[in-house]
């Protein structure tokens, strides 16, 4: 895979850990979606675990996410939390100029087909020499904005940082580990509590890209 799609499939993660269900997203930063896509028949598939500080919660949670590009222009993945619950998404791709304008995509998350329910998103990224900037506007039972930033580390690592504003603030940074075998590395995720209450969370993600 290029450096775009390693970088991208690195933080596909799902957002599982958020409310203890499943969430299904496309290309995401740590949480959640950026204006990147797969390509067209790359495949991107992801388990994780998910757990607090042992004094706030002793348990974890497992999910897995499998998400496809489709024609260059978007993306539809679905993902499951090991628990018979099982939710969609997609994503297109609206526009992507990154010498002048950046990248646009619009997407449909969590789309539980028994409850009819979805969350629903616009993402922003455009490219500097070092880092790529994201910003996400996100609607669930509320509208919030996150924003990010991934960027290589050395030794093959890369690394991202993500920002969620509202009521529910909360600071995400992750590292990805180079190729382990081809097309499979891991990732860890840590929060950084601004409550105070919950402590720390943290997610360990193996992440398996493919083509097909």
């Amino acid at each position: 895979m290029d450096r775009k799609i390693t970088l991208g499939a690195s933080f596909a993660i799902a957002a599982f850990c958020l409310v203890g269900q499943a969430h299904a997203f496309s290309t995401n930063l740590i949480n959640f979606p950026i204006a990147d896509i797969l390509k067209h028949r790359e495949g991107l598939y992801t388990v994780q675990a998910n757990g607090f500080a042992r004094n706030v919660n002793k348990g974890f949670t497992w999910g897995q996410t499998a998400t496809i590009g489709l024609y260059d222009i978007g993306e539809i993945g679905a993902s499951q939390d090991f628990m018979g619950h099982l939710v969609y998404d997609a994503k297109v791709q609206l526009l992507d100029d990154q010498k002048r304008s950046g990248t646009i995509s619009f997407g449909i998350a969590a789309y539980d087909a028994n409850a009819k329910t979805n969350d629903a998103y616009v993402s922003f990224r455009k490219d500097f020499a070092n880092f790529r900037f994201h910003a996400t506007a996100y609607r669930s039972d509320k509208v919030f904005g996150v924003f990010g930033l991934d960027f290589g580390c050395c030794c093959g690592w890369s690394g991202a940082i993500e920002h969620q504003t509202g009521s529910n603030s909360q600071t995400w940074v992750g590292f990805t580990s180079p190729q382990i075998t081809k097309g499979l590395s891991a990732t860890l995720t840590s929060r950084l509590p601004w409550d105070g209450g919950s402590g720390p969370q943290y997610q360990l993600i193996l992440n398996y890209g493919f083509r097909f």
